[in-house]
């Protein structure tokens, strides 16, 4: 059972399965009578209405969700309170300082605490939830499934390195699922690889398997083939959700690549920024840090309707017909990558941006062919050429190097 509110707080809300953030702690300190009608929301129809004295000033339905906001008449120094309801998926338990309990039905409505103290409208929090697969090519396997009030899920797939799996933004599905899933990939699975909306490529090689001296390099590197130490999931003072790991690899001759990523959603916009600092240790080889991070975009992204901006420049080529796979210089910095289908649907336009500085070149690879038409966007630290000639003028490597990555993948046309 996560920690009540302030115990200051006349009606104190418990949650099980909800991380509650330290700010909303810290606002409740004042004294807050709060209460809900049924009549207001329809859905319990036995509750009794003079537990919950409140003021209800609007209601608002959109989909699932209803957000009230109204007045606690008992409080002239607290304005207004507004409480988020939503629909969830386990029983919650919701018990009240003034003593009266109820218990919310898996299928109904559970609270999301948002409270407005003295006027000011505090943030609602963002949803985290730790999961297994059950059956299938994904059974065992993890996953963080995050969420928040602008209508943004993800999943992240901590044995994949932290990937990013699918991404739904109010209801609309953005990533690539092969007849494989997304079950953690193997050394030369190359079908079973790339599941999702983001794969790391890296960071001991990118693109096509390789061998170097005695060891053979995988398809697309060794990065996405580890399992993440999750060391952080939790929900900031801002609202903000938070998830941090740890991904190594190494080699016996002593090369080692070690990633350290953090994943942000912001509370209140459809937007996922992803920060990444690998730091290479090398004994007197040379040990490459090499990143390619593969997006993949299929239906219903990717149609004969989907228009595809490169820096505010059309491209009528992109996505194209064809199978293809070309590299050209990356945009300058802030200059956004843009795939929508013209405005039709606002929730169906995707962002990219990303540090030019780090990730010079971008790559772009279609394959018609693949479930929902695959088409993905690839930002990379090299051009497409061979190992052998990326890595002419490298250096061998005695002690450690870092390098830093960010991207950030936005959702609608509202988001940016």
């Amino acid at each position: 059972m996560i920690p009540a509110l302030s115990s200051a707080c006349l009606t104190t809300l418990t949650f099980e399965g909800l991380p509650l953030s330290e700010a909303l702690q810290a606002a409740a300190g004042r004294e807050v009578d709060l209460g809900i009608r049924p009549e207001h929301i329809r859905v319990w129809p036995d509750v009794a209405p003079d537990r919950w004295p409140f003021e209800v000033d609007a209601v608002e339905f959109t989909g699932h969700d209803a957000f009230l906001v109204g007045k606690t008449p008992r409080q002239a120094g607290l304005r207004s309170v507004s409480t988020r309801i939503m629909t969830a998926v386990w029983p919650i338990a919701l018990s009240l300082v003034s003593g009266f309990m109820c218990s919310c039905r898996s299928d109904i409505y559970c609270f999301s605490i948002l409270t407005l103290a003295l006027g000011s409208r505090m943030a609602e929090t963002c949803r985290l939830r730790t999961l297994r697969f059950d059956g299938g090519t994904e059974d065992g396997a993890r996953l963080i499934e995050v969420g928040n009030a602008a209508g943004l899920s993800i999943d992240l797939l901590p044995d994949q390195c932290l990937d990013v799996g699918i991404v739904r933004y109010r209801g609309v599905p953005f990533g690539w699922i092969g007849e494989n899933g997304l079950a953690p990939a193997r050394p030369g699975e190359m079908d079973q690889a790339l599941g999702g909306l983001l794969y790391t490529c890296g960071f001991d090689h990118i693109r096509q398997p390789a061998n170097d001296g005695l060891r053979h390099l995988p398809l697309h590197g060794s990065m996405s083939l580890r399992r993440a130490i999750v060391t952080t999931t939790q929900v900031l003072e801002d609202g903000s959700a938070e998830v941090c790991a740890t991904v190594a690899h190494g080699t016996l001759s002593g090369q080692s690549w070690r990633l350290h990523r953090r994943v942000t959603l912001p509370p209140d916009r459809a937007e996922i920024s992803i920060e990444d600092r690998v730091e290479a240790r090398g004994r007197g080889e040379i040990t490459p840090i090499m990143a390619l991070y593969h997006i993949n975009l299929s239906a219903p992204q990717i149609s004969p309707d989907t228009l595809v901006e490169v820096a505010t420049r059309m491209r009528p080529d992109l996505p194209g017909t064809e199978d293809f796979t070309f590299c050209e210089p990356a945009p300058a910095n802030g200059q956004l990558i843009q795939v929508s289908d013209g405005g039709r649907d606002p929730r169906r336009c995707f962002r990219l941006s990303f540090d030019k500085q780090a990730l010079p070149w971008l790559q772009f690879h279609r394959r018609t062919a693949a479930g929902g038409g695959l088409f993905c966007i690839e930002p990379t630290t090299h051009n497409r050429q061979p190992r052998g000639e990326l890595l002419r003028d490298e250096t061998p490597l005695n002690g450690s190097v870092e390098r830093r990555f960010q991207l950030v993948m936005s959702f609608g046309s509202g988001s940016a």
